[in-house]
């Protein structure tokens, strides 16, 4: 089980940035090679919430939208969903390694493009597009990079 924390969240050891524009979701911060810091709290069912804690850049990221106090997160469909719930599912014999679900073992997580500037209203995913079950390295806030 993970535990309630703040953690960096990327797809290459040692990158601060969690995915490439075109293919993959960035849920890192993209500018500057600062690491974006997700707040990883758990719900209900096995389920967590990621909200940011860091500010400024969640207009130009893939799957994030702006929330109050300049923060952002992952969110469903539409604003009234809120806060949006996922699986975070731990990968066997590798330390630290998670897939992120919108179900608990489908080995596929979305949320849809809704943030300010985009009229998109196509699905955009957490999985590189066309392979299912996108591994995440999660690197508790005060990993030493």
């Amino acid at each position: 089980m993970l535990k309630d924390s703040l953690y960096r969240i990327s797809n290459v050891d040692h990158d601060y940035q969690a995915g490439q524009y075109g293919n993959q979701v960035v849920i890192a911060e993209y500018l500057n090679g600062r690491g974006f810091d997700w707040d990883i709290a758990s719900t209900k069912d096995g389920k967590y919430t990621l909200l940011g804690n860091n500010s400024g850049t969640g207009e130009r990221q893939w799957g994030i939208a702006p929330a109050l106090e300049h923060k952002v997160r992952l969110q469903g469909y539409t604003e009234k969903v809120g806060m949006y719930e996922w699986y975070i599912n731990a990968v066997e014999g590798k330390d630290n390694v998670y897939t992120i679900t919108s179900k608990p073992n489908d080995g596929y997580a979305w949320t849809c493009d809704r943030t300010p500037g985009y009229d998109s209203a196509a699905d955009v995913h957490l999985d590189t597009l066309g392979k299912s079950g996108q591994e995440w390295t999660f690197y508790e806030y005060r990993y030493e990079f």
